[in-house]
C-alpha cells in the first residue's frame, strides 16, 4: 500500500572510493547524486538526477554509503 508509506528510499550502486567522493543535494524537487567513481582502472565523474514526488520532506534527507551502495531516505511530510 503505497499510500501508507512514511518514507521513500532510493538505492543506487556506486563504484566510489569513499564517502567524500559522493554528494547528495536537493534543489526544489530534484534530487542530485554526483561524485567520482573508480572501477577496474576507470576513473571519472558521474551525476544522476531524480524528480521527487510532491509531499516529501526535502528538508530532512538521510543518505548513507555502505560498501558501494548509496541509500537515500526521504520522509513524507505530515498531513
Amino acid at each position: 500500500m503505497l499510500s501508507r508509506c512514511v518514507q521513500t528510499t532510493f538505492c543506487q550502486s556506486l563504484f566510489s572510493n569513499g564517502d567524500d567522493d559522493v554528494n547528495v543535494t536537493v534543489a526544489g524537487r530534484v534530487l542530485t547524486i554526483e561524485g567520482k567513481a573508480a572501477r577496474r582502472g576507470f576513473t571519472g565523474a558521474f551525476q544522476k538526477q531524480f524528480t521527487l514526488a510532491e509531499g516529501l520532506d526535502t528538508e530532512n534527507i538521510e543518505a548513507q554509503l555502505d560498501r558501494g551502495v548509496l541509500t537515500v531516505l526521504i520522509a513524507k511530510t505530515p498531513k
